[in-house]
């Protein structure tokens, strides 16, 4: 889906493609404060919202 293309080709360069869409065609485009943050941080969705870190948490207690 949409987030595996973004962490596909990274955050940093989706912001840049999100604000060249913006500069473009408006607002609309404006890559939200979550991507921004990601992006400066070079972090991935599946880093930062890993949906197995709680069950290999459960696994490990």
């Amino acid at each position: 889906g949409v987030l595996s293309y973004i962490d596909g080709i990274g955050s940093k360069k989706f912001v840049k493609i999100a604000k060249g869409l913006q500069k473009k065609y408006g607002a609309e485009f404006k890559a939200p404060k979550l991507l921004l943050n990601m992006a400066e941080k070079g972090e991935t969705f599946y880093e930062r919202f890993d949906p197995y870190a709680r069950s290999e948490a459960k696994k490990a207690a």
